[in-house]
């Protein structure tokens, strides 16, 4: 079954510094959006397009990687989960691996 986002809430962004500075001095980070929203089924005539998500209540995570807080590069897809802990722990996770990655990076660059 398809559906859309029918509500979304409580929106907000928080910048996170991994206290790293890329080759052109600009402070690395990410952008952490999360927000609460509740999927209902698509109506009839449009069940061919939506999303593929059980109808429900979730709560959304979007990482973004940051450059002195701006956004920067591709976008990162929106997760959904069932809890507000899951969310936690999958920003949590999200965190860890990408602060490793710029530190590892940045040491070889």
């Amino acid at each position: 079954m398809m559906t859309h986002k029918a509500h979304q809430k409580n929106t907000m962004t928080q910048y996170v510094s991994f206290a790293v500075r890329d080759r052109l001095g600009r402070q690395i980070g990410a952008n952490i959006t999360t927000y609460e929203c509740d999927f209902a089924p698509q109506p009839d005539g449009l069940r061919d397009w939506g999303y593929d998500i059980p109808p429900g209540h979730y709560f959304a995570f979007e990482p973004h990687a940051a450059r002195n807080r701006q956004d920067y590069g591709a976008a990162q897809p929106t997760r959904y989960f069932t809890t507000a802990q899951q969310r936690g722990d999958a920003i949590a996770a999200y965190l860890k691996g990408a602060q490793k990655r710029y530190k590892l990076g940045h040491l070889h660059a």
